[in-house]
């Protein structure tokens, strides 16, 4: 047997956030989307960045994190791994050149977050200005989320300072 059956019975329970926990999420976005934005003067001092990355370099890599994220529920319990957010916005990215829109059923799937907490966490990042809400095309009763250039931003930032950093 391959233990799948194992892997699915740990990405049901739940995970509880108390508020330090959100407080400390919310912090590493926040730190986050403002290392993507230049501090006063430096886009001046140092003038144009240039990256020898590429947008499928940094696809490939935000999509090897979420495998690596997904892999780590086979080695301890996911009720110690929840950081949905980053999960949320790690998904929107990878689906925002390369699949279909997300749904916030979809994104919460694909969060491993139950319904509730996704939810909230789909508020905040709406609220921070991560992410923006649409109607969906064809079905009344849910939205479709996408990346706003912000969060796009800071997320290519991030995977491009990580891929330089790889040896």
């Amino acid at each position: 047997m391959d233990g799948s059956g194992d892997n699915e019975k740990r990405l049901v329970r739940t995970v509880s956030l108390n508020d330090s926990d959100i407080l400390a999420v919310s912090e590493l976005l926040g730190q986050l989307v403002n290392r993507s934005q230049p501090q006063v003067g430096e886009a001046a001092a140092t003038g144009p960045q240039q990256t020898t990355d590429t947008d499928s370099q940094r696809i490939a890599l935000a999509k090897a994190i979420r495998r690596a994220r997904l892999r780590r529920t086979n080695y301890v319990s996911k009720a110690m791994l929840g950081e949905p957010a980053w999960d949320m916005l790690l998904a929107l990215y990878v689906n925002d050149r390369d699949g279909p829109r997300l749904s916030v059923g979809r994104l919460a799937t694909l969060s491993g977050a139950p319904m509730t907490t996704a939810l909230r966490w789909i508020d905040y990042l709406a609220k921070e200005r991560l992410i923006c809400r649409h109607a969906h095309p064809t079905d009344r009763r849910s939205e479709i989320i996408e990346l706003t250039d912000r969060a796009r931003s800071a997320l290519e930032q991030y995977l491009s300072e990580t891929l330089q950093d790889r040896p």
